[in-house]
């Protein structure tokens, strides 16, 4: 798995997801992005930022870390928008997420081809 920058927003990574990372559930990725998108003092963000910034309640923040819960696409967004991660990078279902990644090497690949 690696990492690139994002240069829609300065100092923030996106995810390059690759195929064991399509595999994961909504609470493992939330895991993941909370242990790889740090504060800038390199500390995890707790469940009241992550509240407070993504403008919902710290319980349905614990619920989706639980699995108790699923997010509506907003509340998705919000998280995704957040942790600087592609649009569906929570929502998409492994399969569709591997199937997306191989539609963007491919096309990067017809690019490197024809150039």
């Amino acid at each position: 798995m690696r990492t690139v920058r994002n240069d829609e927003a300065p100092g923030r990574r996106v995810l390059d997801l690759d195929h064991r990372g399509a595999r994961r559930s909504l609470p493992e990725r939330l895991a993941f992005l909370r242990e790889t998108r740090r504060r800038d003092d390199g500390e995890r963000y707790t469940y009241d930022q992550l509240a407070e910034r993504t403008h919902v309640s710290k319980a349905l923040i614990s619920a989706l870390f639980s699995r108790a819960r699923n997010p509506g696409v907003p509340v998705a967004g919000a998280l995704e928008d957040f942790f600087g991660v592609e649009p569906r990078f929570l929502t998409l279902s492994g399969r569709r997420a591997l199937e997306k990644k191989k539609a963007r090497i491919l096309t990067r690949m017809r690019g490197l081809l024809s150039g």
